[in-house]
C-alpha cells in the first residue's frame, strides 16, 4: 500500500500503538485517515510505504525519494525517473525537464535537496511529480521514455521532440561536458537519439529542453547549452521500525 505521509495520519497511527490496538484495527485506522486527508494535505516530499509483520502487528516504514544517479547501472526497466539539468555553477540549482513529448519542454527552476547521503528532488516538483517523470523501458540497450498520460517521446526534425513516431529509442551514456559549455566540464549523462545520432537533449538559455544538434557540444556555441543532463530516479530508502 503506497500512501502520502501526513503528520496527522502519523499521530493518530501511533496513537493507535500506544493504546494496543495493534494490527488490524490501527491498520484499518491509519488507511481511513490518510484515504480522507491525502489528496488535501501534502506535508512532505517523500512517499512511505508501510508493511506490517503478520506474526506481532509491528510494522516498519521505507521512503521513496527521486534521487540522483552517477551511473547508467542504476537504471533499470520500468523505473520512473526525472530529466534535469544544471545552468550554472550553482551545484544544487537546476531546471527539471517538464514531461511533454512535443515541442521544446519548459524547465521547471528547483534547488535540490539531501536526505541521508542522497541528493534528492524537493517537495515543490515531488508534489507535481505527474508533470516530470517518465517511465522507462529498455530495448536492446536503448532507452523509451513514456510520461504520465502514455505518450512516448520521439524526434522528427529540427530541434523540437514528436510524440511517438519511428525515433522513439535513446541512448544514455555517462560523459564530461566542453570546456566552453554552459556549465564547463561538467560529469552527467548525454541522452542521445538512438537512429539520429546527432541530436540529443540539452537544455537552451531559455531553459528549455529541445532535441538540439550535437554540433552543439563544443565550439562556439556551446556556451549556450548543456547537453549532459541529470537523471533522478525513483529509489527505495531504508527501513524504519514502528
Amino acid at each position: 500500500m503506497k500512501l502520502k505521509f501526513t503528520y496527522f495520519s502519523a499521530w493518530v497511527f501511533f496513537l493507535c500503538l500506544i493504546l494496543g490496538e495493534y494490527s488490524l484495527n490501527a491498520q484499518q485506522t491509519f488507511s481511513k485517515l490518510t484515504h480522507q486527508y491525502d489528496s488535501s494535505m501534502s506535508v512532505n516530499d517523500e512517499f512511505i510505504n508501510i508493511r506490517y509483520n503478520n506474526d506481532d502487528g509491528i510494522g516498519y516504514v521505507k521512503t521513496e525519494e527521486y534521487r540522483r544517479i552517477a551511473n547508467v547501472s542504476e537504471l533499470s526497466n520500468n523505473d520512473k525517473v526525472v530529466f534535469a539539468a544544471r545552468y550554472n555553477s550553482d551545484a544544487t540549482s537546476y531546471y527539471a525537464m517538464t514531461n511533454s513529448t512535443s515541442g521544446k519542454p519548459a524547465g521547471v527552476l528547483f534547488t535540490s535537496t539531501t536526505s541521508g547521503s542522497d541528493e534528492v528532488l524537493p517537495a515543490d516538483i515531488n508534489n507535481d511529480i505527474d508533470s516530470y517523470y517518465w517511465t522507462i523501458t529498455i530495448e536492446s540497450g536503448n532507452y523509451i521514455f513514456t510520461n504520465a498520460e502514455g505518450k512516448v517521446l520521439g524526434y522528427s526534425s529540427s530541434t523540437n521532440f514528436v510524440t511517438g513516431g519511428t525515433n522513439t529509442q535513446w541512448v544514455i551514456a555517462y560523459g564530461v561536458s566542453d570546456s566552453a559549455a554552459m556549465v564547463p566540464d561538467y560529469t552527467a549523462f548525454s541522452i542521445t537519439n538512438a537512429n539520429v545520432t546527432n541530436r540529443a537533449f540539452s537544455i537552451n538559455t531559455s531553459h528549455n529542453f529541445g532535441a538540439y544538434s550535437t554540433t552543439n557540444m563544443t565550439g562556439s556555441s556551446a556556451g549556450d547549452y548543456n547537453f549532459y543532463i541529470d537523471i533522478f530516479v525513483l529509489s527505495e530508502g531504508s527501513g524504519t521500525t514502528l
